[in-house]
């Protein structure tokens, strides 16, 4: 599972962002370089690294 912090947008501008937690399942977990892979599932990782903007080749491993 993944942890998600999750802020959503107040409705009017003088209320308060709301923030919760959530965790999440997915199936590659586990199985990708990094959680941002697992999140992304691009049916062509690991292919999609040549030209991926976040998940490139010399990115973060993380």
């Amino acid at each position: 599972m993944i942890k998600f912090d999750v802020y959503e947008l107040p409705d009017n501008p003088d209320e308060e962002f709301k923030h919760h937690v959530e965790y999440r399942e997915y199936p590659e977990e586990g199985k990708r370089h990094c959680n941002l892979c697992v999140v992304c599932g691009f049916s062509t990782y690991p292919k999609c690294r040549e030209w991926c903007p976040n998940g490139g080749y010399g990115s973060f491993e993380g």
